[in-house]
């Protein structure tokens, strides 16, 4: 536990002692304000539906740039080579950097809690549904931070690494649009796995144990394959 801390809090001063996190956080910011400004403000609604979807799909383009250079850099200048001869072991390592790049994400999320708040002059929110749609950004969240890290252990390139990272969140999201062609087995396959269909029970209130296992799964997989790309450098 505390190699992962010392991993975690290396981490997490590398975003702030650079430009990133604050420039991730600023644009995060800027366009979910101006989002929830035209759906909720001009329509004079007190729900958050859609601004919650909306945070979602913005996440798919901002998320492969918080994890781009979690491992690219390392890779590239050796220094994981250096942490490999040490006594840290792999999961402890990915874990750190997991648990980093997810602090900074639920920084930015939680830089939106003033939007309820707004919500309270138009009438009254549904907080129910606000706070599940809160814990299925948090776990969707998990789940795009951990493809991010994957797909940073497998190159040294950080544009690469973000290229790849956001080919694999779009593929998923458009499993979405291809459930109304596709039939039979196929729809049952792709709704197993639609990650964004599970997110709609989160946005209406419900909180499903079987969409939290989908996510944590996804999660477990993505780290897993992390550690083993790295496990399988280490013994090269």
């Amino acid at each position: 536990m505390n190699k992962t801390a010392t991993i975690f809090k290396r981490e997490m001063k590398s975003y702030f002692y650079s430009p990133l996190a604050y420039v991730i956080i600023s644009v995060f910011l800027v366009i979910s304000g101006y989002l929830f400004t035209t759906s909720i403000l001009f329509t004079k609604s007190s729900y958050m539906q859609d601004v919650f979807t909306n945070m979602v799909t913005l996440m798919i383009f901002l998320i492969p740039l918080l994890t781009m250079g979690l491992l690219t850099e390392e890779r590239k200048q050796g220094i994981d080579q250096l942490l490999f001869t040490t006594p840290l072991g792999v999961t402890e390592f990915v874990m750190g950097k997991f648990l980093a790049a997810f602090s900074v994400y639920s920084i930015m999320l939680v830089f939106t809690f003033m939007y309820p708040g707004v919500l309270e002059i138009f009438g009254t929110p549904d907080y129910g549904s606000i706070v599940s749609g809160y814990i299925g950004l948090l776990l969707v969240g998990g789940v795009f931070i951990s493809v991010g890290l994957f797909a940073s252990s497998l190159t040294e390139s950080q544009v690469i690494a973000g290229l790849v990272s956001f080919g694999i969140l779009l593929t998923i999201w458009l499993l979405t649009m291809l459930k109304s062609v596709l039939s039979g087995i196929l729809v049952t396959i792709v709704l197993k796995i639609d990650l964004f269909n599970y997110f709609y029970d989160f946005q209406n209130g419900i909180l499903d144990s079987n969409a939290i296992i989908v996510y944590l799964s996804f999660i477990f997989v993505f780290l897993f394959l992390t550690t083993r790309v790295i496990d399988r450098r280490r013994w090269k």
